[in-house]
This record gives C-alpha cells, sequence and structure tokens, in this order.
C-alpha cells in the first residue's frame, strides 16, 4: 500500500467517510465487553465512534502503525481521554510465519543451525507479534530458555513506515500551526527511536540484564536473565519464565494465585524501578506479568523501557505527595521545576487547576482509578496552560496510570495508592538520613566547584566587553503585539491617504492646465477616478474595522 493510501485509510477511518471500514481484527478487550454487554459491536463504519474507526484504520496499516497507536495511548498530553483508552486496545498479533524461514535468521544470526546450540527446540511459537516470534528450547546443560526471532521483514517494513511517519510529520508541522505547537515532529521522532530500540534485541538484552542484577536474589520478583553468546541484533535468548501469565485470569483463580499479593510485589517493584533506579519496565500490561509457581512476580518483554532523571523523578514524587497531603502550591511548584513554561503563565491560575486535582483526589480516595484520574486531570490542566514536560516525565506519569489500571484487573478494589503510602514514607525517611544528606551535599559541592572554577573567567570576559564598549542590555517587551500591529496598521493607511492626495492634486492641476493633448487628459481624469475609488475603499475598511471593534 502506497502512502498517500495508508493515509486516506486514516481519514476515512476516523470518519471522514461513510463506507464500513472493511475487516477489523478483535481484540481480547472487545470480546470480553461485548460478552458483558451481550453484543457485538458495530460491523458498520457509519454507527462507530471517531475513536473506533481511528483504532481500525491503524490496525489495517499494519504492525508499524498499530505500535505507534500503542504509544499515542501513553501520550494522554496529547490526545484526548477517548481516543487515548480506544489506541489502548491495539493488539499486536498476526499470523505466524513459518519455521523455515524464522530458522534461516536463526542461522545467520548464530553462525549455525538451532541443533548445534540448543539440546532442544520446539518450532511451533509460544507467541507472534508484528517484530518477531517466540520459541521454548533448552539448552545443552538442561536449562529452559525462551528464544525470540525477528521476522525477516520486520526491519524493512517498520524503516518504510517510520520514513514516512517522519516526513509526514515535518510536512504537517510547515504547513500546521497547531503541529507546530504540539512539536509533531519531536514527537514522532521519539517514537521512531522507542520502535527502533525494539528492533534491537541486543539493546533489548542490556536493559534486561540491568533489572536482573537490581533484583537478583529477590523472594518477590524475578527477572530473566538474557544468555548474550546466543543474543544478537535480531536473536535474544534468555531464561524461560515459567507462569501463569496475568491476562489469563481464569487460569489464575483455578490455580487459587493470591493475586493481591501477586499486584502488591508488582506495584512495590515497579516503584523502587522508578523512584530508585530511574529505569523502569514502561509495558505494564497484565501479559508481561506473570505469576510464577514459587509465588513470585515474573516480568517479561523489556522492548521498551523508560529512563527518568534524578531531578525529574523527585519533582514526580513530589508532585504525588503534595497531592496526597491536599497542598496545590507545593504541587505546582513541583510542576513547574520540571516543565517550560510560556513567561506569560498565569501562575495563580494554574494554582487554583492543581487545587482542583487534589480536591478530586481527595473526594475520589474510595476509587480504585483514583491516581489514573488524578494523573488525567493533572495532564488536561498542563494541557490548558501549555507546560512543556519532556516526554520522559509523560511516559512516566502514564506508565502509573496504566499500572493502576493493570492491578484493578488483577485484582479488584485494589488501591496502588494506598500500596504506594508505605513505600513513599520510607523513601522520605531515606531521603532525609545521614546518607542522603551527604550525597546531597557532595551534589551541591560540585555544583559550586564548577561555579567557582567559571566564575572569574565568565567575570573578566564581562568587563572586558563593557570596557570595550560592547556591554549590552537587551529588553524584549512582551504582550505588545496587538498594540504594534495597530500602529503599524495606523502608519499603512496615513500613509495610503497621503500618496491618493498627493495624486489627487498633481492630476487635477494637470487636467486644469490648458493646451494639454487629450491622452493626457484621459490619463489625469483616470487617475482623478482611480484615486476616489482607493478614497472609497479606505472610507469603508475604516468604517468596517470601527465595528468589528465594537
Amino acid at each position: 500500500m502506497l502512502w498517500d493510501e495508508r493515509l486516506f485509510t486514516i481519514i476515512r477511518a476516523a470518519g471522514m467517510e461513510k463506507d464500513a471500514p472493511g475487516p477489523v481484527h478483535t481484540t481480547s478487550e472487545e470480546a470480553t465487553a461485548s460478552a458483558v454487554e451481550g453484543g457485538a459491536e458495530p460491523a458498520g463504519g457509519k454507527h462507530a465512534s471517531p475513536e473506533v474507526r481511528l483504532r481500525r484504520g491503524l490496525e489495517r496499516l499494519g504492525p508499524t502503525f498499530i505500535k505507534i497507536g500503542q504509544m499515542l495511548s501513553t501520550r494522554r498530553d496529547l490526545v484526548p481521554p477517548a481516543v487515548a483508552d480506544e489506541l489502548a486496545k491495539l493488539q499486536d498479533e498476526v499470523p505466524s510465519v513459518s519455521w523455515e524461514e524464522m530458522e534461516q535468521i536463526l542461522r545467520e544470526e548464530l553462525g549455525g543451525s538451532a541443533d548445534e546450540f540448543f539440546a532442544e527446540f520446539g518450532t511451533d511459537p509460544m507467541a507472534a507479534a508484528s517484530i518477531g516470534q517466540v520459541y521454548r528450547a533448552r539448552l545443552h546443560d538442561g536449562r529452559p530458555v525462551a528464544v525470540k526471532i525477528q521476522r525477516p521483514d520486520a526491519r524493512q517494513v517498520i524503516e518504510t513506515d517510520l520514513d514516512i511517519l517522519l516526513s509526514q510529520a515535518r510536512f504537517v508541522a510547515q504547513h500546521s500551526e497547531w503541529a507546530r505547537a504540539l512539536g509533531v515532529p519531536a514527537v514522532a521522532e521519539d517514537m521512531a527511536q522507542v520502535l527502533r530500540a525494539e528492533l534491537d534485541y541486543a539493546h533489548e538484552a542490556r536493559s534486561m540484564l540491568t533489572f536482573h542484577e537490581a533484583f537478583d536474589g529477590s523472594d518477590e520478583v524475578f527477572f530473566p536473565a538474557p544468555l548474550m553468546d546466543l543474543t544478537t541484533d535480531r536473536v535474544l535468548t534468555m531464561e524461560l519464565v515459567k507462569g501463569i501469565p496475568g491476562s489469563h485470569l481464569e487460569e489464575l483463580r483455578a490455580a487459587e494465585i493470591d493475586t493481591e499479593r501477586m499486584v502488591q510485589r508488582g506495584v512495590d517493584c515497579y516503584f523502587r524501578q522508578i523512584f530508585e533506579m530511574g529505569t523502569y519496565h514502561a509495558d505494564p500490561h497484565a501479559g508481561n506479568l506473570v505469576a510464577m509457581r514459587d509465588g513470585r512476580v515474573g516480568f517479561v518483554d523489556f522492548g521498551r523501557v523508560g529512563v527518568i532523571s534524578r531531578q525529574h523523578r523527585s519533582a514526580v514524587f513530589d508532585i504525588l505527595i503534595a497531592v496526597m497531603e491536599d497542598d496545590p502550591a507545593d504541587a505546582t511548584q513541583a510542576l513547574l521545576s520540571m516543565s517550560t513554561v510560556d513567561p506569560g503563565l498565569d501562575v495563580a491560575e494554574l494554582q487554583a487547576d492543581i487545587g482542583r486535582v487534589t480536591t478530586l483526589y481527595r473526594e475520589s480516595q474510595h476509587r480504585p482509578d483514583v491516581l489514573q484520574v488524578t494523573l488525567l486531570e493533572t495532564l488536561a490542566a498542563m494541557r490548558k496552560h501549555r507546560i512543556d514536560v519532556s516526554s520522559e516525565v509523560v511516559q512516566l506519569l502514564t506508565t502509573l496510570g496504566v499500572l493502576e489500571g493493570v492491578a484493578s484487573q488483577l485484582h479488584p478494589g485494589f488501591s496502588v495508592i494506598e500500596a504506594a503510602k508505605p513505600f513513599a514514607l520510607r523513601l522520605l525517611v531515606k531521603s532525609f538520613g545521614p546518607r542522603a544528606w551527604a550525597d546531597e551535599s557532595l551534589h551541591a559541592l560540585r555544583r559550586y566547584r564548577r561555579l567557582l572554577e567559571e566564575l572569574p573567567k565568565s567575570l573578566s570576559r564581562v568587563l572586558r566587553r563593557a570596557a570595550d564598549g560592547e556591554f549590552r542590555l537587551g529588553v524584549r517587551p512582551e504582550g505588545f503585539e496587538d498594540v504594534l500591529r495597530g500602529l503599524r496598521e495606523m502608519v499603512d493607511r496615513l500613509a495610503l491617504s497621503i500618496l491618493v492626495a498627493a495624486f489627487v492634486l498633481a492630476f487635477a492641476y494637470i487636467a486644469a492646465q490648458g493646451g494639454l493633448s487629450d491622452w493626457i487628459r484621459w490619463i489625469a481624469g483616470g487617475v482623478l477616478v482611480f484615486s476616489a475609488l482607493i478614497a472609497m475603499w479606505l472610507l469603508v475598511s475604516i468604517v468596517a474595522a470601527t465595528r468589528r471593534r465594537r
């Protein structure tokens, strides 16, 4: 399908056309909803909402656009909540590729057949996605492993689609003020970077190794270790996580799994990843959490990993604490500390909006989705005041909201906020401990040392420029655009009036002279008529402008 056909499909799916949208992939969430409500989702395009049509269009466009839709569902600072909720239903499920084709990739990457590196290798995939397929295998030393092999055409298809995405994002930004304000090219670049990282299995293995080393020996959670000698850019070999995926709710109930303890351990692990490590598993859907036989929670699929800086995670933690303590002033200051704001921002109005968020939290504490509701209202306030926060912060906030939804799915009624309070208390105590003070003091000393080292050079440079007469003071006034536009319009009208008057006087004098040829008189008369028309147009425009102002 050509790029213009793909774009037309999106437009048609979003509701610009009224014809039926064609074949639709039914997700597990939709099947569940249909069973509960006693009816299937309408097949006709005219009966579906624009959000549903958009999701269907992305599904028809293929794996790249499905993943883009999934990522957009986490950017609730860019898309409305209804669209984000619908895009979150996108499922990356495609028919499997034959083992013969996948074995060829394995041979090219590892330099030999599966029999050379594995004692056993199941040729039927455990899972099939748009980028790769996962197989169960056993090493020669008896260890069970999972082997993920990238599809033959995955990289080519995704790179082609990304080229379309990036070129169209730049085109839209060049012709749309709205797209420029949202930074659409930068958003597209972020998505492209995430997708390219998912194509690099060696990068995923390194991320997996980071988590494995951080939580090695834990009796609550398990992160599989990658086998780096059997891992390349397109083949990933890792320890096999045995258990029941969180998405298989019936199996969890049949096995009498304590889902409350499972969720508690998963949430505790997430808070440790975010606020202690600064690196976290950024795809927390239920299928990526596994209830293991020994009671631990296993994590799988590390293609999407989030990173949050020390400054930003501290600010996010301060916002959460301020909201829980009903302190909108502290929450506002924490938000501003990690944001780029317009100079004309009304801080008092922003604090009032944040106050409404804290009030909403206080009144909704009994709800299991209180965290998600609070985060959505915070993002809405950021959109309203055009507060530009880095994508890593938005991804973190959205991940916390998704985590709450997964927790409620696994154990209805579970409150992530309540579960996080003991962790928050421990982190607060730790942040005021002797070691934290020592770390902060050393960090401050490093900053002040750089300041003291740079101060003499900067001061000498300023004094030298001042002595040479190069010292300048720049002042940029704000809010005078309308005044300047009015002055410019007034000067233009005055200049046009003077010009018309000059033409009238000059050619009236010429026409009054005797003994001139007829063609000169005709030119003078024509100029006078033209000047009269301009004068009438000028008068009408002034009257119309006055009425518009009134």
